[in-house]
């Protein structure tokens, strides 16, 4: 008997959430396009779905939305941060004469 495919959806699912934590973007990606391929079976539409596997599916999506959006914004912030401060402190004339600064080309001041 085959799995039913709700069930192989929350293991799709499980995998997915360790892959964001990990920080795996090709399991991610795998995990991503195996779920497009499970919503699109046909079995779906008559497999038994019971409360508790539907409660489940959308526990782990909204936690998993919820993990990818906090490390986007950590990302974000990571960018910020050492394009702020890890930004070449001189500049140099067409010539390639020093123009400003005092000569340090990184900066990891905070």
């Amino acid at each position: 008997m085959r799995e039913n495919p709700w069930q192989r959806l929350i293991e799709i699912l499980e995998a997915e959430k360790r892959a964001i934590v990990e920080g795996n973007v090709e399991r991610l990606l795998e995990c991503i396009q195996e779920k497009e391929v499970i919503l699109k079976d046909p079995e779906l539409k008559t497999s038994p779905l019971s409360r508790e596997m539907r409660e489940r599916i959308t526990t782990l999506t909204r936690h998993n939305e919820m993990l990818l959006k906090a490390g986007l914004a950590f990302i974000e912030e990571a960018y910020r941060f050492l394009n702020k401060n890890l930004a070449p402190k001189v500049g140099y004339g067409a010539k390639g004469t020093l123009k400003t600064g005092r000569g340090d080309l990184l900066s990891l001041e905070v």
